[in-house]
């Protein structure tokens, strides 16, 4: 019983691997992120586009799959699984979950 589900898990892990890789691929050829950019107001400069989509981790300048390659190693090595173009970072750090502020600590100074 325990050699089947642990088949099955595998199973599912790599399938969940192949359907969030998909997923990145669809999205980095269907979705530009830069056009969203553009449209706030005041306009920014093509190289302000371009450097803020460089903090996002979507340089344009990179290719697809060497994009990817840094997704997936953030994904494996820190847990993070990047940023959307409007919202902050997805990766929760403990002093968010806990409530303090970050920056701030929870033991007072002596």
């Amino acid at each position: 019983m325990i050699r089947y589900l642990a088949k099955r898990g595998i199973t599912y892990v790599f399938m969940i691997f192949l359907t969030t890789s998909a997923g990145y691929f669809l999205a980095v050829s269907s979705l530009k992120p830069a056009l969203l950019e553009q449209e706030r107001i005041p306009r920014p400069t093509p190289e302000q586009v371009a450097n803020s989509m460089r903090l996002k981790g979507l340089d344009p300048d990179l290719s697809p799959w060497e994009r990817y390659v840094e997704w997936l190693t953030g994904i494996v090595t820190r847990w993070d699984w990047g940023r959307s173009p409007t919202a902050p970072s997805s990766t929760l750090n403990s002093a968010t979950v806990c409530g303090s502020p970050p920056g701030s600590s929870s033991h007072p100074s002596s």
